[in-house]
């Protein structure tokens, strides 16, 4: 999560469809994926810019 502060979307963030602004992206160590939103903006403008929604850990995907 640190790393999403100085760098919003990393190369292997995807666009979640249908939701402008907002992002998925695999977290370290592969516990998992965050689901968030980054503000227009600049760092420290009136707040946090990115706003995580959920994490989604590999325990809550079904197994096929």
């Amino acid at each position: 999560m640190v790393e999403l502060r100085d760098h919003p979307v990393p190369p292997l963030a995807q666009p979640v469809p249908g939701r402008p602004g907002w992002f998925s992206a695999p977290l370290a160590r592969d516990v998992g994926l965050a689901e968030y939103h980054v503000r227009e903006g600049e760092p420290g403008d009136d707040g946090p810019r990115i706003y995580v929604a959920r994490i989604v850990i590999s325990d809550d995907w079904p197994d096929f």
